[in-house]
């Protein structure tokens, strides 16, 4: 059983349309050993992606992808030389870590949805099963009428209920996942540290766009 969620997380993906859009080498690649797995991290620069002008757009300077145990970082070239010591290794492997258990959870929560689904599809055919061997004639003459009605009143009951409980779920989660990472990269930083790059970080955009304004 464990070698099977091994498999599977191993299979997790995270923006493969824009892993798969970088172009050129990596301007740097490791390989850490994270819960005894060896995990590739390569970083590459935003303008290698044909998605540049999109995230820059959004103010968006670092982007993380993962196919299978490959992660690949984009990442503005400027953000990255103001903000190097956020990609040091200790803290690649916290922020590794925390998209890891992200995307293994959305996968279970998933996994679960096509259950409930297959549980609607059962029980609408048990109800079928079950009028149809009691003979009861009204029932009967409208059997498959009946399995309809109740099959969609089943699926669609199940569908946006677990969507709106698993969407809930899943933001919760993501919410604590992502307070205990940034907590861990605070003290690891330390707090006087830490606090100082967000200052900056902050700031970066309006020095960014009033740069390349001139």
């Amino acid at each position: 059983m464990k070698n099977f969620f091994k498999n599977k997380r191993s299979k997790l993906k995270l923006f493969p349309f824009i892993f798969n859009s970088i172009s050129g080498e990596p301007f740097r690649c490791e390989i850490y050993d994270i819960n005894g797995e060896e995990k590739k991290i390569e970083f590459f620069f935003l303008k290698q992606s044909e998605y540049n002008s999109y995230f820059l757009d959004m103010k968006q300077y670092v982007v993380w992808s993962i196919v299978d145990d490959l992660y690949r970082v984009l990442v503005d070239e400027s953000y990255y030389s103001k903000f190097e010591i956020l990609y040091q290794k200790e803290i690649n492997i916290i922020y590794m870590n925390f998209l890891q258990k992200l995307l293994y959870k959305r996968y279970k929560i998933i996994r679960k949805n096509f259950l409930y689904y297959f549980l609607s599809i059962f029980f609408s055919l048990f109800l079928i099963y079950f009028f149809y061997f009691k003979e009861i004639s009204f029932l009967k003459e409208y059997q498959y009428l009946i399995f309809f009605i109740i099959f969609i009143l089943n699926f669609v009951f199940l569908f946006f209920y677990t969507k709106v409980k698993q969407r809930d779920f899943f933001q919760n989660y993501k919410t604590k996942l992502l307070k205990e990472t940034m907590k861990n990269i605070k003290s690891f930083l330390g707090v006087e540290v830490f606090e100082n790059i967000s200052k900056q970080q902050r700031m970066f955009s309006s020095e960014f766009f009033d740069e390349k304004e001139k």
